[in-house]
């Protein structure tokens, strides 16, 4: 019985672990073409540096709170 559980919760955090891999990927996948739109046309219009997936994974982050917003719900 209390093998049992363990393995369901050694799946659980597996699968767990598997789905935030998996959104972390495809957040990646998604700063592509942020980095490529910014290297693209800022350094040649601004002066800008350019910039990496990592700095285009930040700017898409800070984007979708700032676009979004932070939801606190209110009962």
């Amino acid at each position: 019985m209390k093998f049992e559980i363990l393995k369901t919760l050694g799946k659980f955090f597996l699968a767990l672990f598997g789905i935030i891999a998996v959104a972390f990927g495809v957040s990646i996948l998604f700063a592509y073409p942020i980095m490529w739109l910014w290297n693209a046309s800022m350094p040649e219009m601004f002066g800008l540096k350019e910039i990496g997936v990592w700095m285009a994974w930040k700017l898409a982050m800070l984007s979708g709170i700032l676009v979004r917003g932070i939801q606190i719900p209110l009962k």
